[in-house]
């Protein structure tokens, strides 16, 4: 092979190469950078924190005046109001798209009832079982985590980052694999290309 089909092979080799890795061969077209918690998310944390504490600490001055286990409603109310934000922040609420959060909130309820009511974790955490209408009120009223982030994002939207743009994604060469570039022919008659290798 000539020292030009041989540099000609080279290249394909490389094209070839770039094109299993993305072409390689400019900056992504409009590639949305990564979400940061810059100065614009603070308000949102500020406001659902908020929240959450006005949640928690109502549950566990209405229990403690009315003579109820306020420590572990409170306990409670804390851990639920979370968990309720955090099925709120989902970007689509109310379809399937990450099955692995309805898993983790799932287990995590069932963590803090076991906490309540199994007695190795109850004796090891010092709470008290509660009555079912005490566990459902104090559901009722997380959920309003899950209100206060829907409405939260609803009344301070933002429009989304713009896209960044970079040089266009060239087009990959086609495969030429096992072909070898064609010599160059020239004129025989030229002087120069009988003296050429």
């Amino acid at each position: 092979m000539s020292p030009r089909s041989k540099k000609a092979a080279n290249h394909n080799d490389r094209s070839q190469d770039a094109c299993r890795t993305g072409c390689g061969l400019g900056a992504p077209v409009n590639r949305r950078p990564a979400p940061r918690l810059g100065r614009c998310r603070w308000p949102v944390v500020l406001r659902v924190a908020a929240v959450i504490a006005v949640v928690t600490i109502g549950v566990g001055v209405w229990a403690h005046t009315t003579d109820r286990p306020w420590q572990t409603l409170t306990f409670l109310a804390l851990g639920l109001t979370q968990l309720a934000v955090a099925l709120g922040a989902r970007a689509r609420p109310g379809t399937a798209a990450n099955p692995m959060l309805f898993a983790a909130v799932g287990a995590a309820v069932l963590l803090q009832l076991a906490a309540i009511y199994a007695p190795p974790l109850r004796q090891l955490l010092g709470t008290e079982p509660v009555a079912a209408t005490d566990l459902l009120i104090v559901m009722t009223v997380s959920a309003l985590g899950y209100v206060a982030i829907r409405l939260d994002r609803r009344i301070h939207s933002t429009p989304p980052p713009p896209a960044v743009v970079g040089r266009p994604i060239s087009k990959c060469p086609e495969s030429t694999a096992g072909r070898a570039a064609p010599e160059n022919r020239c004129d025989q008659t030229d002087p120069s290309c009988r003296n050429s290798p």
